[in-house]
């Protein structure tokens, strides 16, 4: 589960090309970088898996009941993540998004959506069990302290997945 949504967290809006790319060559992302990432992206995960795990975890699953309050609970948290998910957006995919532009503000819109749905319908019967068990366990935790616990797990995620278009590197190359 954690290398499927290392994966998709790491098709975040990146062209073929860039994926293609060898492990070494792996453009690098700041451990704050794939923390904001991870803050922006939560809201709508929270939304996306309870609709793809709802079939299978039943509505009365933590998951399921709690979606729509975690999503909100977490959403002051991806606003103040966005600058710096955008960041990563324009460094990776070499998208150019201005601050306040129209741009910025689509992609701030149906990005973090995207990414969700796709990292959703990866999720298997097993994974949405996991996963609600994981979340009930790790939601009382404040925002923040969610999101880099699940930055560090997508962190070592793509550590060797050569699939993912970039690394976390703790010290950035020249």
């Amino acid at each position: 589960m954690i290398a499927r949504l290392a994966l998709a967290a790491a098709m975040f809006a990146l062209p073929a090309a860039a994926m293609a790319q060898s492990a070494d060559t792996r453009p690098c992302i700041t451990p704050e970088q794939n923390e904001a990432v991870t803050a922006y992206v939560m809201p709508s995960l929270a939304t996306e898996m309870a609709r793809k795990c709802g079939p299978s975890l039943g509505q009365g699953s933590y998951l399921v009941s709690n979606a729509q309050r975690l999503s909100q609970k977490w959403q002051a948290g991806a606003d103040r993540a966005w600058p710096t998910a955008r960041n990563v957006v324009t460094k990776l995919a070499g998208i150019p998004l201005a601050p306040g532009s129209s741009g910025d503000g689509f992609a701030k819109m149906v990005l973090a959506p995207a990414l969700a749905g796709k990292i959703a319908f990866e999720l298997d019967a097993q994974a949405c069990a996991v996963t609600d068990r994981l979340l009930q366990q790790l939601e009382p935790l404040p925002a923040n302290n969610l999101a880099s616990v699940l930055a560090t797990l997508l962190e070592v995620g793509a550590a060797n997945q050569s699939q993912i278009p970039y690394r976390v590197c703790r010290e950035q190359p020249n």
